[in-house]
Parts: C-alpha cells; sequence; structure tokens
C-alpha cells in the first residue's frame, strides 16, 4: 500500500510539474492580454486563430486567419516574423503552444487573448444561415 501511495504522489509531483513547466514556457515566449488591449493591438498585427478550421468557419474574430494547431508547425512559414502576432483559441492552452513555437521560430511580439475566444468583445465574422 505504502509502494503505491508513494508511485501516486511521483506520478501527481511529475503531472504538477509539467504543467508549471508548460507555464513558465508560455510566459517567457508571449504575453497574455485581456481583450481591450487585444483589441487595440490588433488592428496592426496578425491575428491567428489556433482552433480547428470547421469551428473557426462558423464564428471568429473579424481579420483573423485560421491557422489550426493541428497545422500550425507547417503554416508557421506564411507568418511574417518582423509583424507581431496575436493568438487566440477557446482557452488559452492551444495557443500556449503555439506561442513557444512562434518564439522558437524566431518570432518576438506574440501575444495570447486571455480566456481565449469567449471573452472577446469586438467585430466578429460569423457563417450566414442558409
Amino acid at each position: 500500500m505504502l509502494v503505491a501511495n508513494v508511485i501516486l504522489f511521483i506520478i501527481l509531483l511529475l503531472i504538477v510539474g509539467q504543467i508549471l513547466f508548460q507555464k513558465m514556457r508560455v510566459k517567457k515566449a508571449a504575453k497574455i492580454v485581456d481583450a481591450t488591449t487585444f483589441k487595440e493591438g490588433a488592428c496592426k498585427a496578425q491575428i491567428v486563430d489556433v482552433r480547428e478550421r470547421n469551428i473557426f468557419k462558423r464564428s471568429h474574430i473579424l481579420g483573423a486567419r485560421s491557422l489550426p494547431m493541428s497545422q500550425f508547425r507547417e503554416s508557421l512559414k506564411s507568418l511574417r516574423k518582423d509583424h507581431t502576432v496575436y493568438l487566440y483559441e477557446d482557452r488559452e492552452i492551444l495557443a500556449g503552444r503555439a506561442a513557444v513555437l512562434l518564439k522558437k521560430a524566431g518570432f518576438t511580439e506574440i501575444y495570447i487573448l486571455k480566456k481565449g475566444y469567449a471573452a472577446w468583445n469586438g467585430k466578429i465574422k460569423t457563417k450566414e444561415a442558409r
């Protein structure tokens, strides 16, 4: 019983350690900003939605490009390193991963929408009902 508890404790520590490590990597790669700050800077930046394309097509921030996280590594070349990048998704997890990849690729100005798309109160584009 003691061995099982020790193993469970070690697994728990590894999981918590991984989560904290990922949060530190994201914090070094990008700045997480609220919707107001995101809106102010987005007009002169590349806005990237990392949600899957079918979700993007239903509704997205006006002016955003769809670069789904599942294809992000391949799509990274379509972004300009000399322009600021604003990332968003439903929360912040995938956008954080995208930010780390962008930082590794040499991007310097990376921002993530705090609380994701649900926090957005600006203009959006939605799929028209037929």
